[in-house]
């Protein structure tokens, strides 16, 4: 295996197990020995559209490759570490899957959705939630119409807003529902191996107590810079929003929604997770995560480091 930042750390030795279908019932498999490589992109808020992830396997079997040709298959990879073993990367459904040939190999190729099939296929059933109900109950009321996914965390004073006037869901796709509900009262919903998890705008599901450490010694690599958010507007134009870009080694723990606390030369201080890209191959030096950070207090108004002068 090819050396990477990781050899500085203590954390060694990248590991992985792919399960494709239910591997209980005999109907699926499980991959962890062939060289696979994995891109994964998830958002703190899933208004936009839904989290990704391509996963690519290099000499999969025949018979694994015939496998794949059922429609929306569960998919699970864990990625992680000899030393501190698998934690869940991505969980969703097949979406488009094929097998191309690179040089002697045959690559196959998993583009998954995460909740796809319960957001894109499912339907809402017409339904009252009643004058006095909360925002959280109306939201309740869709997710029991979403089977496969579990109630994750659910964080926000705009949660607990009485409906004065009740709320109507009406006959339609599921994320049509989502989008209007998180739209007309603030909330930001992200839905991650088939967990469904709701947040004021720009809350975190942390707290500072609880936030990650991200540092040279915990796996960050390299050194986060400022970055636009809106990089069309005009750098004079004061409405221009701002985040910071930040890499480290992959960690699946790491996830949008999340406060994390930064320690750079450039940045200091609590910062939340706003979205991630997850990738890497185990043949290659990539096992990284790319992450847009955002202070969840000034979201607009991140400043380097003041004892650095940067």
């Amino acid at each position: 295996m090819a050396t990477s930042d990781q050899d500085n750390l203590p954390i060694k030795g990248r590991i992985y197990k792919l399960t494709v279908g239910d591997v209980n019932t005999g109907e699926g498999f499980e991959v962890d020995g062939l060289n696979m490589s994995f891109d994964v992109s998830r958002s703190a808020d899933n208004k936009r559209g839904g989290n990704s992830a391509a996963i690519e396997v290099w000499n999969l079997s025949a018979e694994h490759r015939n496998r794949l040709n059922g429609s929306f298959l569960t998919v699970k990879l864990e990625v992680g570490y000899e030393t501190t073993g698998l934690k869940v990367l991505v969980q969703g459904e097949v979406t488009e899957s094929g097998t191309r040939d690179q040089g002697p190999d045959k690559v196959t190729q998993l583009v998954l959705g995460e909740g796809y099939v319960a957001v894109n296929h499912g339907r809402i059933k017409a339904t009252t939630v009643g004058p006095g109900r909360t925002v959280a109950d109306a939201f309740s009321e869709i997710l029991k119409q979403m089977p496969g996914i579990a109630r994750g965390p659910w964080i926000g004073t705009n949660l607990n807003n009485p409906l004065v006037r009740g709320h109507t869901l009406r006959p339609g796709p599921v994320r049509d529902q989502l989008n209007a509900l998180a739209q007309t009262y603030g909330i930001e919903y992200s839905i991650a191996n088939n967990v469904l998890t709701l947040t004021d705008r720009g809350k975190a599901t942390n707290s500072q107590a609880e936030a990650p450490l991200l540092t040279p010694d915990t796996g960050l690599v390299g050194s986060p810079f400022r970055v636009a958010l809106d990089s069309s507007k005009s750098t004079k134009d004061k409405t221009r929003k701002f985040g910071i870009q930040a890499r480290i080694l992959c960690d699946a723990s790491i996830y949008p929604g999340q406060l994390v606390k930064l320690e750079s030369e450039q940045f200091n201080g609590f910062f939340r997770v706003y979205t991630a890209r997850y990738f890497g191959e185990m043949d290659s030096n990539n096992w990284y995560c790319d992450l847009l950070l955002r202070d969840p207090l000034s979201v607009d108004n991140i400043t380097p480091n003041k004892k650095t002068g940067s």
